[in-house]
């Protein structure tokens, strides 16, 4: 039907691992290249559990703004650069979602942030838009200035909040915005910390706000 639309799945190797009918992925569709569309076809074909819809043109293999259809195991620290320029050419907003796993209600509250994530043992890997590596890290991948908003859905208090204050400091731009939820033992002394080291690291004082020691919203 009209409302059928695919996911392709593919290993590092390029090698497709499974064809799947959901909506959870977003991908730009400015960074479908020409060889993906044939590689689904391609795999189409080889499953053999889908049919593409056939016009006068030919082949026409559809898809939705919100529907991947490539997924690596992970972005490189210049695949991850230049997703950023085309998400600035697309004229969106440039969010990295900390420890990000494209859970329904991230995709809902950022449908294209880059999700920053290591991925420890036994949580979801096949996250769109990954870079693997923690949130303390980010300013190795990302350049300075060139992040729109940071923010984390549920951030572990394992993570180190000065770190992740200096880093996420470093790749915002001027007058861009941090919204950090925190889960875990000792959500006070972490947050006190990391707002600490926020205001060290040249964050206005006046603009940040500790809503119960669970949520820390602040403007570079």
């Amino acid at each position: 039907t009209m409302d059928d639309w695919y996911t392709v799945l593919f290993d590092p190797e390029g090698s497709i691992l499974a064809v799947l009918s959901f909506e959870s992925y977003n991908i730009l569709p400015s960074a479908i290249q020409a060889d993906d569309i044939l590689l689904l076809i391609t795999g189409i074909g080889l499953l053999g559990k889908l049919s593409v819809r056939l016009a006068a043109s030919g082949i026409k293999v559809l898809f939705r703004t919100r529907v991947a259809a490539k997924i690596a195991s992970h972005l490189s620290p210049g695949q991850a650069r230049a997703l950023v320029s085309a998400l600035r050419k697309e004229g969106r907003e440039v969010v990295v979602n900390v420890g990000g796993e494209a859970a329904k209600h991230e995709i809902k509250a950022w449908s294209h942030a880059i999700n920053v994530n290591n991925v420890t043992p036994g949580r979801p890997a096949d996250i769109p838009n990954l870079v693997k590596v923690g949130g303390e890290e980010m300013d190795s991948v990302f350049l300075p200035n060139s992040i729109d908003k940071v923010v984390a859905s549920k951030i572990p208090t394992s993570v180190d909040p000065q770190r992740l204050a200096q880093a996420t400091v470093r790749v915002l731009k001027k007058g861009g915005r941090i919204e950090i939820n925190i889960f875990g033992s000792g959500v006070d002394t972490w947050s006190k910390k990391f707002i600490d080291a926020l205001v060290k690291n040249g964050v206005p004082s006046l603009s940040i706000k500790n809503i119960g020691e669970v949520l820390i919203t602040a403007t570079k």
